[in-house]
């Protein structure tokens, strides 16, 4: 048996890996409990059955009419609720590509290694997975997770032809089918219009051809067009607004980024999340060991550790009880902070958590240099902090909770290959850091089939 293992080839390798992370996603939604609760049953379920006789195409209607416009998602979520066997399918084969998909959107399809998909596989099972059952397990991930992996389905594509890959077309078809219903989400649909705009601009500069963005952008802007002219967003929104956030059209439009900005990186750097944590760990051991193998100057290697150290400082001040550290966080607040113009005292917070995020985007540049890897990795965590900043501008930026960071924890696990890819590791570094990664995700795995 042992002898067998040995002769298995990369390939091979790669399907066992893949499969054993498909078999696992499996198991886990068949453990999930659908008790009906939340959302679920309270908007989606019991108003189908009873106000609606079962009627599908009538439920849509009515909820963007006076409610919504994600109907393309809620036509799944209503199937599924319905039907819990096609969530649980639906809903394992979605987490499959939230592992699987992210190291060959960023090589070529032959240079996907098995460490590339345990990396991938660890980092997404250390997300706080549970947020998805925050307004019940099929709504949440339906409206959130179905959207972030489609919305790497939708890119697959576009990455192939990057690295000068060959495409069919029932690829085509399907990316197209999966940016409709992304695009349905207003995060992603502005998170992708995004990429798609970046994208554009590094074709023209190479003077390559754009035509396979052509369809992107047509259901992109067709997808906005949808969400603008509902009239159930504008009514949802003067509800939410009397429900989560009275004074809400109070704010100006400084307040809204500050409330987006402080709330967003607050909640990755000072929340115990065991991604961040983990990347800034990654982070901290990657710059150190890439600027002593340079001889860079020591004060670059103090920036790469400066994410980890605040994130311990903040993260677990319930264990040293800092008094400074208290101050900072009093400083927090339904608006952001208490940031006030005339009082520098009242900036402290923000200061820290733009020197955090300047620390992370400073580091990624000395790691991957100016290259491409390196540019695409600074706007990748750029727009893994717009994609949640936005929220500032909705009324339900608290209401929504965390299940509304899974676009930004998704990059930073993107950000995370790219670094593993470009910066070429010795076996027995990359061999450690995977195996690190790997066990911290599968205690993570196995803590949340033993509680869910």
């Amino acid at each position: 048996m042992q002898r067998k293992l040995r002769n298995l080839n990369k390939p091979q390798w790669l399907f066992i890996t893949l499969t054993a992370f498909l078999i696992a996603c499996f198991i886990l939604n068949l453990k999930i409990q659908l008790t009906g609760f939340g959302d679920d049953d309270f908007l989606f379920y019991d108003p189908l059955m009873n106000k609606f006789n079962g009627d599908i195409l009538a439920f849509l209607v009515n909820r963007y009419q006076t409610w919504s416009s994600r109907t393309v998602i809620e036509i799944f979520t209503l199937l599924s609720v319905k039907y819990h066997i096609f969530w649980r399918i639906c809903n394992s084969i979605i987490m499959f590509l939230a592992i699987s998909l992210p190291p060959f959107l960023l090589k070529k399809n032959n240079a996907v290694k098995t460490s590339d998909i345990l990396i991938s596989g660890g980092l997404f099972f250390t997300m706080p997975l549970t947020f998805f059952n925050e307004t019940g397990w099929i709504a949440t991930t339906t409206n959130y997770l179905w959207v972030y992996s489609l919305g790497l389905v939708s890119l697959y594509p576009i990455a192939k032809y990057l690295h000068d890959e060959k495409v069919n077309q029932p690829t085509y078809l399907i990316s197209w089918l999966a940016a409709l219903y992304a695009c349905n989400q207003e995060q992603m649909c502005a998170l992708l219009l995004g990429f798609y705009l970046v994208f554009l601009g590094y074709l023209l500069i190479k003077k390559r051809r754009i035509k396979i963005l052509l369809p992107f952008f047509v259901i992109n802007f067709l997808s906005l067009f949808y969400v603008l002219s509902a009239n159930g967003n504008d009514i949802r929104y003067e509800q939410e607004v009397a429900n989560w956030f009275p004074d809400f059209e109070k704010l100006t439009l400084f307040r809204k980024l500050e409330l987006g900005f402080s709330s967003t990186v607050r909640h990755l750097f000072f929340d115990k999340q065991i991604t961040i944590f983990l990347f800034t760990i990654l982070l901290a051991i990657l710059v150190g060991y890439y600027l002593k193998l340079k001889k860079k100057p020591l004060v670059i290697s103090l920036l790469g550790f400066i994410p980890l150290i605040v994130s311990i400082i903040f993260s677990f001040n319930d264990l040293w009880n800092f008094s400074f550290v208290k101050k900072i966080l009093a400083l927090f607040n339904g608006y952001g902070t208490a940031f006030n113009l005339a009082n520098p005292e009242t900036w402290i917070a923000d200061i820290i958590l733009a020197i955090t995020f300047m620390a992370v985007l400073i580091s990624i540049l000395y790691l991957q240099r100016l290259t491409i890897q390196g540019g695409f990795s600074i706007i990748l965590m750029l727009a893994g902090l717009a994609s949640r900043m936005m929220m500032g501008f909705s009324p339900t930026i608290w209401a929504s909770a965390t299940r509304t960071y899974i676009f930004t924890f998704g990059i930073f696990i993107l950000v995370t290959l790219s670094l593993f890819a470009s910066l070429k590791l010795p076996k027995k570094t990359n061999d450690f850091l995977t195996g690190m990664i790997f066990l911290v995700g599968m205690i993570c795995y196995g803590y949340l089939f033993l509680t869910i």
